[in-house]
C-alpha cells in the first residue's frame, strides 16, 4: 500500500450506512491514502476534507 495503517475500525451510522475510520502514521502518509480513497470518485464526498488530507504534499 505504501503507507503504515495505525488503527483502523468500523462503524455504523443511524441510516445504516457503514463508516470506515482509519488511522495513519505521519502527516506525509495523508496523501498517500487521499489518493487511494479518492481515485476515480468524481461525486458523493465531501470536498474540503479531501482538500485537508491532499495538502500534506511535500512542502
Amino acid at each position: 500500500m505504501g503507507f503504515r495503517i495505525i488503527y483502523y475500525r468500523t462503524e455504523t451510522s443511524q441510516s445504516g450506512n457503514l463508516i470506515y475510520r482509519v488511522w495513519v502514521k505521519g502527516k506525509f502518509e495523508l496523501p498517500k491514502l487521499a489518493n487511494i480513497i479518492y481515485n476515480k470518485v468524481s461525486t458523493n464526498f465531501i470536498s474540503y476534507k479531501k482538500e485537508n488530507m491532499l495538502k500534506q504534499t511535500k512542502d
